[in-house]
């Protein structure tokens, strides 16, 4: 099922400080932009974000994440879709993506699993979980 509503811009703005539009567009992920991530964006969320409030560094999930290996998670869970008795529907992973000509450079990641079929127990034992989906922004470098 194709996205119904995708983002198409999103604000920027210049070393001046002056504001635009830049136009996005949400892409599957592949190794490549999964690779782009980990190796030009990861290290900077590695550094400037905590996973929890005890530093002064704002709190942030994705620190420490291996966007190439969950890529990867993406690809086995749909490959054991096929097997009798699985329940759920395929994985996505996705990317927003900045377009300069043809190159890409990603800002924003997601994998989903739209129905997830899941036979843990929640904490009180009445509730199921469907599972969940996190996705991931930065501001725009104008350097790009």
């Amino acid at each position: 099922m194709p996205l119904q509503r995708p983002i198409s811009s999103l604000p920027a703005s210049d070393s001046f400080g002056n504001t635009f539009q830049v136009k996005v567009s949400v892409v599957p992920m592949t190794k490549a932009l999964a690779m782009q991530w980990h190796e030009k964006v990861q290290p900077l969320v590695n550094s400037h974000y905590a996973h929890d409030g005890t530093t002064s560094k704002k709190v942030r999930a994705d620190v420490g994440w291996r966007w190439p290996t969950y890529l990867k998670f993406v690809a086995i869970h749909n490959y054991l879709t096929r097997m009798p008795g699985n329940a759920s529907e395929k994985g996505k992973a996705m990317c927003v993506v900045v377009s300069k000509g043809e190159q890409k450079f990603p800002i924003g990641m997601l994998s989903i699993v739209p129905k997830l079929y899941c036979n843990v127990e929640v904490l009180n034992g009445s509730e199921r979980s469907p599972g969940t989906f996190l996705m991931h922004r930065r501001r725009l470098m104008s350097s790009f």
